[in-house]
């Protein structure tokens, strides 16, 4: 029979190869493009001796590969007596206890879903009948899972049920898809808030040949291997567990092999041996990896006694003066976490939970963010993990957390000492000016904010000044949030504008720099070069540029010291850009 991997892929060293061509899964991994896969081997035997089978692994993975299909209608119909063994009730009872076990606690609480992959249809349908049956036992909605096969003629009334129409499979793939705010979004859009109408979400597709290849679903971080595959197939179908899904912190993909195709990794993958140990890595490897992250993680607080008082806590704290130490602790702890909530609940975490628990309530202080909004960005099971001992995030929640407005000076005493001082007050600096898209005045002051910050001398006299500088800055901040009103700067625009005209003038009565600003928003509106959308399109912002600066040569704007005969003035490009921001607002 025709096999084209098999038949036309390289030769090496006088060998065929099974596979036509291979991109390196490092470089993949690398680049962003996907995560690593591990493996889990939890083989369920069949019902009887396995030397009493007519058939070896070769033999049953040549009969998933068949590609003509009167061969494979044929190899059906015999009704091979392995498969028989694989799909017996008692078999499937023991493999669906253990995905429910392992889905119940690993991927569905971090919100990632899974793939069931049988040896046929027959045998997904038989997976969906006494997996239907064990959610309900569970009081969990059947319809968490459902079946993707393809359609044949004369099919068994059991299968023919799921044999839905393009459209139907679509749907459902594209509702298996949706991560869990999604589904949230879907069906508030179409039932509002009543949740008892709400329909539940899909997490498990079960599958024998579709969805294999060039199935692209971020949310799937585990796919129940229950099938003879190899080679490219395998490859191909323990990718649909290796895409990125940075909103849920995906750290991997997770293949559980239950059929045995894992007990001779080398006969499953028959590839170089560097591209079977890219292509898939043992689950204990990755569990052997926690110590190391916990040390580097731990590294700049070797010397801080663990324990459940403000004062240790503000002494770690300390330790994230370093612009380059907070840095790298961030980087750190985000990688811990991502790996914790991979792994957990397995008992390997358990002696470091003290340590982590640590970790995480430093990472919430330093934040400088309101202690809920920070905890609500954490990985689920790191929630968990707090709730069960609460003493270091109540430690957490007692260090200071406030805005930058006129009172923040005296919220500062709450501080011990000045290098206390200054690390709270540039730490919430830096989430205040750190926006996404900065106005022209915060990115100013985020610039002087990020000097400072690079300042490495920790002597008092140098906290001292450096707490005086970042106190400017936030004074600074103040102002600006009262500015618009006091100004009389509040049509869309010309705030912005203004702080632009401020930072290029040679005149600094801000009195007459607000007029300007007025006037040249009133010029642009009343020439109707503001219109909604005008800054989508190089000819609009190339339209408000000529005529702001054509208004720039009039009389009124003598003052600001501008040169007429300048083609492209300094402050022009960032006052198109501060305008800009404001396109669409009234």
């Amino acid at each position: 029979m025709l096999n084209t991997h098999r038949d036309f892929g390289p030769l090496k060293d006088g060998i065929q190869e099974r596979y036509l061509s291979y991109y390196g899964i490092k470089r993949a991994i690398k680049d962003g493009a996907t995560l690593e896969v591990h493996y889990i081997r939890d083989p369920v035997p069949f019902t009887v001796d396995e030397d009493s089978l007519s058939k070896g692994f070769e033999q049953l993975c040549e009969e998933m590969e068949v590609e003509d299909e009167e061969d494979k209608d044929f190899i059906q119909r015999e009704r091979s007596k392995w498969k028989e063994l694989a799909c017996h009730p008692q078999r499937l009872n023991i493999v669906l206890d253990k995905i429910i076990d392992h889905f119940l606690k690993y991927p569905d609480p971090s919100g990632f879903k899974a793939q069931i992959v049988v040896v046929d249809r027959k045998a997904c349908a038989q997976y969906k009948e006494i997996l239907d049956a064990k959610l309900k036992e569970k009081g969990l909605p059947p319809d968490w899972s459902d079946v993707i096969i393809s359609s044949a003629q004369n099919s068994e009334p059991m299968i023919e049920r799921f044999e839905y129409s393009k459209n139907e499979q679509d749907d459902l793939i594209d509702y298996f898809k949706l991560t869990p705010s999604e589904w949230e979004k879907w069906n508030r859009d179409r039932f509002g808030e009543d949740k008892s109408k709400w329909k539940p979400p899909l997490k498990i597709l079960i599958v024998c040949d579709r969805l294999l290849t060039g199935f692209d679903a971020p949310i799937e971080q585990v796919m129940y291997l229950d099938k003879p595959l190899r080679d490219h197939n395998l490859l191909q179908a323990i990718a649909r567990t290796n895409r990125p899904l940075p909103i849920l912190k995906k750290r991997t993909g997770i293949v559980i092999d239950y059929f045995g195709v894992f007990n001779d990794l080398e006969r499953a993958l028959n590839f170089d041996e560097n591209i079977r140990e890219e292509s898939l890595i043992d689950w204990n490897a990755l569990k052997a990896t926690v110590p190391g992250e916990v040390t580097r993680c731990m590294e700049l607080f070797k010397d801080i006694p663990i324990t459940d008082t403000r004062e240790c806590l503000l002494a770690a704290l300390r330790q994230l003066r370093d612009p380059e130490n907070a840095k790298n602790f961030e980087h750190n702890f985000r990688s811990l976490e991502r790996l914790w909530e991979a792994i957990a609940p397995d008992p390997c975490l358990y002696p470091f939970r003290h340590q982590y628990n640590w970790l995480c309530s430093i990472y919430l202080a330093h934040r400088r963010k309101p202690i809920q909004e920070t905890y609500g960005e954490l990985s689920v099971k790191t929630r968990e993990l707090i709730q069960k001992n609460t003493t270091f995030l109540r430690i957490a929640e007692s260090i200071p957390v406030f805005k930058i407005d006129k009172d923040y000076v005296t919220r500062l005493d709450d501080f011990p000492s000045p290098s206390d001082k200054a690390a709270a007050l540039e730490a919430l600096l830096l989430g205040e000016l750190s926006e996404d898209d900065p106005s022209f005045l915060y990115r100013q002051l985020g610039e002087r904010l990020q000097r400072i910050k690079a300042k490495k001398d920790a002597r008092d006299s140098d906290t001292i000044q450096r707490l005086q500088e970042l106190q400017q800055i936030a004074d600074e901040t103040v102002k600006a949030k009262d500015e618009p009103a006091r100004l009389n700067l509040t049509k869309s625009g010309e705030y912005g504008l203004y702080t632009v005209l401020r930072a290029y003038s040679e005149s600094k009565d801000e009195v007459y720099i607000a007029e300007c600003a007025r006037k040249m928003v009133a010029h642009l509106v009343s020439n109707k070069l503001l219109t909604i959308g005008w800054s989508n399109s190089k000819g609009g912002r190339m339209r408000v540029e000529q005529s702001l600066l054509a208004e720039s040569w009039n009389p009124p704007y003598t003052k600001l010291g501008f040169d007429p005969d300048m083609e492209n003035p300094a402050f022009l490009a960032p006052a198109v850009e501060e305008l800009a921001k404001s396109d669409g607002i009234p």
